[in-house]
């Protein structure tokens, strides 16, 4: 579908614009000069600056996301006890993923849409049928380095404000 489209281009994006002597900020144009010691020197302080980024997420993703989960949860247990243990257990798989990857620069695309889909299979257990999801990845891409999280905010973005209020 169109969503692992977009997936797919930012994923080549992201790799070339984070392959060692390319124009980083100009995501793997045709612009591509070994960078001098300056631009080095700013590369290092911007993936310094991503990487506290990405602690703040992790630190955020965790309690609003529990709380949800845990609500839906305890609402599906009288109502679907399989279907509540089923939540309960990707919400296991994300956190393992989440532990897992804590200290980790750059995931293969692979990982990060396994934890996209344990995410979405949360979300869905939340809001039933009207979050659908199609994701159309390229196998070539499965290997591709991506920063932990990265997708989770997008897709996260686009079940906030894509899928309609009750």
């Amino acid at each position: 579908g169109a969503g692992g489209k977009v997936i797919g281009n930012w994923a080549r994006q992201w790799q070339e614009s984070h392959t060692e002597g390319k124009d980083w900020y100009n995501c793997g144009s045709a612009h591509s000069e070994p960078l001098n010691a300056n631009q080095k020197a700013g590369l290092g302080a911007w993936r310094r600056l991503q990487e506290a980024r990405e602690q703040s997420l992790r630190a955020r993703v965790a309690p609003h996301f529990l709380f949800n989960t845990l609500n839906s949860i305890k609402a599906q247990i009288s109502r679907d006890p399989q279907a509540a243990e089923a939540t309960l257990d990707r919400l296991a798989s994300l956190y393992r993923q989440l532990l897992e990857t804590a200290e980790c620069a750059t995931v293969p695309l692979r990982e990060e849409l396994a934890f996209v889909e344990a995410y979405l299979g949360i979300e869905k257990a939340r809001m039933g049928a009207r979050l659908t999801v199609d994701l159309d990845v390229p196998e070539e891409l499965e290997d591709c380095p991506v920063p932990p999280l990265s997708l989770q905010v997008l897709v996260e973005n686009a079940v906030k404000h894509g899928v309609a209020p009750l």
